[in-house]
């Protein structure tokens, strides 16, 4: 499958899966109560696809 393939839906659940991906990446362990950032290519990459998501649930 392409991308090209993917329905605004598809797009919707690629955005609301890659966005509560960051979040549970980004929130404290609840042991330790610290923080593990993402890399900054890993999170780049992320906000990358998000917003191709969001462009293509708004064609």
């Amino acid at each position: 499958m392409s991308a090209s393939e993917l329905t605004p839906l598809d797009w919707h659940v690629i955005h609301f899966a890659v966005d509560r991906l960051r979040i549970a990446a980004e929130s404290p362990d609840p042991e330790t109560n610290e923080t593990n950032p993402l890399p900054p290519d890993v999170s780049d990459t992320l906000i990358r696809i998000s917003q191709v998501a969001q462009q293509q649930m708004a064609a």
